[in-house]
């Protein structure tokens, strides 16, 4: 098992552990909220599931809830079923929700949060219908076999297999706008059309579904499945959405003002923790992330705000593991430093 699980373990017992028996007072706007907003978001969504970690003696008191989506939704629409979950839920310290797709499986991950800790911080990990928008729009220069997306978030790509020139091509597409083509062999595979890239160093190939779906194959087996997508078929509802680019909102926090009270190489360790889940983030293949086990440098402590520097291993667009070297400057906002709320990134580089 890579070192990142066994450390992101770590955090995360230490979070469960962090919660005080004191409950924060809650934001007005909250209790404000009305009922025709709530009313709104009644049919958007279901709960899958609820757990509690609640024990008293070792002061933590938290809800973690997975929500399904019926569709994409806006992030204002997010805050809204976000306030009505924690009005019935305000017992907790802490509440997380996570929000998956309909359609999609638990392993495909969470194409939203929204965590109250206990500020609302909203955030839309996978692609919006403007991003949607912007994977299935590009054409290419033949004919065109099929289209389809995969869903999964933080992974998500537009994919076209077409022919030209008596050759098979396989076109990504992804939300920075961003391209890439490769050759493709085609080949007949139980009575379906199987698709693996001419240069296989992955062993991987693709295989057209009874339901026409793209299956994604590897030596191990199936391990995803992407969407067909109808030619010049829009995604539902993407005029209301087009003009929804934040992925993300905060509410603000009154910053901690007095300097933090440790040592300086305590404080690096700590901050080398939670950068690791903030570089995650960034990747391209989250998942695939191998971080080095405290092997960092930083700069001074001041202000609370540190430097770090180090690298972390992990699979590009094109499924190919490098190294990358990232320089993040994160700033201790808050006073409980195992709150990943609590700290801000002034700037996150990859060199």
């Amino acid at each position: 098992m890579k070192k990142l699980f066994f450390i992101t373990q770590v955090v995360f017992a230490l979070i469960f552990y962090s919660c005080g028996q004191n409950k924060p007072s809650e934001k007005q706007t909250i209790a404000l909220k009305s009922q025709e907003t709530v009313n709104e978001t009644d049919n958007l969504y279901k709960i899958i599931s609820e757990k509690e970690h609640v024990d008293p003696k070792f002061g933590y008191n938290k809800c973690n809830l997975k929500i399904e989506l019926n569709d994409k939704i806006s992030i204002d629409k997010l805050k809204s079923i976000a306030y009505k979950l924690r009005e019935t839920r305000r017992s907790y310290d802490k509440l997380w929700i996570f929000y998956s797709l309909a359609g999609t499986t638990a392993e495909t991950g969470a194409w939203a949060i929204s965590h109250f800790t206990p500020n609302l911080e909203v955030q839309i990990l996978g692609a919006t219908y403007t991003e949607d928008e912007k994977m299935n729009s590009v054409s290419v220069d033949g004919k065109i076999i099929g289209r389809w997306q995969d869903v999964r978030p933080m992974a998500e790509r537009g994919m076209i297999i077409y022919e030209k020139n008596n050759k098979i091509y396989m076109k990504h597409t992804f939300s920075d706008g961003s391209t890439g083509d490769y050759e493709f062999i085609k080949k007949k595979y139980d009575g379906k059309m199987r698709f693996e890239p001419k240069q296989n160093m992955h062993q991987e190939y693709y295989l057209i579904e009874n339901n026409g779906n793209l299956g994604m194959y590897g030596k191990d087996g199936k391990f995803s499945e992407a969407i067909k997508k109808v030619e010049n078929n829009k995604p539902k509802n993407v005029a209301a959405e087009a003009k929804e680019e934040i992925k993300k909102y905060q509410e603000p926090k009154v910053e901690i003002q007095q300097p933090v009270a440790m040592l300086d190489e305590d404080f690096a360790r700590k901050a080398y923790v939670i950068a690791m889940s903030f570089v995650e983030q960034s990747l391209k293949s989250p998942k695939s992330a191998d971080f080095p086990f405290l092997d960092y440098t930083y700069s001074k402590v001041e202000n609370n705000t540190i430097t770090i520097r180090s690298y972390v291993d992990a699979q590009n667009s094109l499924g190919a593991e490098i190294r990358n070297k990232y320089v993040i400057v994160l700033k201790l906002v808050g006073s409980e430093w195992t709150d990943i709320s609590n700290w801000k990134i002034l700037s996150l580089k990859f060199e």
